[in-house]
């Protein structure tokens, strides 16, 4: 050995912080996609979200209560504007399970 470490040591401590910080690095990474994956499920976030649509259609109506009509064609067309985001909420629920799945690495 032309470097002076001991045998079977060659280049140990820089190589071993490198390698090492770079695994603990990675485990943080993971870490954090864990986390941020377990906080899309929140109760209070979904009731929020539906209690906010309840109030907005209620206050449609009551906009529209002398034009029932027009009333009608705007709680439809926003009935289906909710619906469908309340679908794409839906899917990204739970990130790692479902349509829209993200891998785990």
């Amino acid at each position: 050995m032309a470097s002076g470490a001991p045998p079977g040591r060659c280049g140990g401590n820089a190589g071993s912080r490198r390698l090492l910080s770079a695994v603990e690095e990675i485990q943080h990474r993971r870490e954090d996609r864990l986390t941020i994956g377990r906080s899309h499920g929140q109760l209070n976030a979904r009731v929020t979200v539906l209690v906010l649509a309840l109030f907005s259609y209620l206050a449609i109506a009551m906009v529209h209560l002398d034009r029932p009509r027009a009333g009608r064609l705007v709680m439809t067309v926003f009935a289906i504007c909710t619906t469908t985001v309340f679908f794409f909420r839906a899917l990204h629920d739970s990130p790692y399970t479902g349509g829209v799945r993200l891998d785990r690495t």
